[in-house]
């Protein structure tokens, strides 16, 4: 067995903590367990929305299931004001890869919102980053992706301004005896490339 083999079927056995749950308390059967660990493996969707997709199981059926199991609260984000600082503890690449939201910090404790509480590869790689203890919560897997896409609108698309930098079509060549100083220095200021720049210094 090789190494990278090992690590594979490793993280595959934390991440599917849940289905083993649901599965030891009769909610799916040993059959859909497999069929959502190679959906979950091929199509890289989290965990919990390859449950919900082919398990037949609802999201608020799961997300009660996982309160009861884990102990833990289940809140609801339209009722929560989250702060905008605070979304920049963890940034939006990480979010999406752990499936967690920052919704609020206590001293040294950050309150976590998130579809998989036995992510322990997520709460240990956050929990290092930041230097904070955490606090999970729970929250229904639609409330988390309109939340999420919410909270971190206001972040500068990098993929689209390299699309932006890259693309020839938007680059428009003047004669020089066109245009003037003033234009070249606005022209310049509005260049896909110095928005990048600009993005990456702020």
């Amino acid at each position: 067995m090789s190494l990278l083999f090992f690590f594979e079927v490793l993280f595959q056995k934390m991440s599917s903590r849940i289905c083993e749950l649901l599965v030891k308390h009769g909610v799916l059967t040993s059959e859909l367990h497999q069929q959502i660990l190679d959906q979950h493996k091929n199509t890289n969707l989290p965990i919990i929305s390859c449950i919900i997709k082919f398990g037949g199981i609802n999201e608020v059926e799961l997300v009660n299931f996982i309160s009861k199991e884990y102990r833990l609260p289940v809140i609801d984000l339209e009722k929560i004001t989250v702060d905008k600082d605070l979304i920049r503890v963890i940034p939006h690449n990480l979010a999406i890869k752990h499936n967690v939201i920052p919704v609020s910090v206590e001293g040294n404790v950050l309150t976590l919102v998130m579809l998989d509480p036995s992510n322990i590869v997520a709460l240990n790689d956050i929990k290092f980053m930041t230097g904070c203890d955490i606090r999970v919560a729970l929250v229904t897997e639609a409330q988390f992706k309109a939340r999420l896409d919410a909270l971190y609108e206001v972040e500068v698309s990098y993929e689209d301004l390299f699309k932006a930098a890259q693309d020839g079509d938007s680059v428009e060549v003047l004669r020089q005896e066109e245009e003037s100083l003033q234009d070249i220095e606005k022209g310049s200021e509005d260049a896909p490339v110095v928005k990048l720049v600009n993005a990456l210094l702020a």
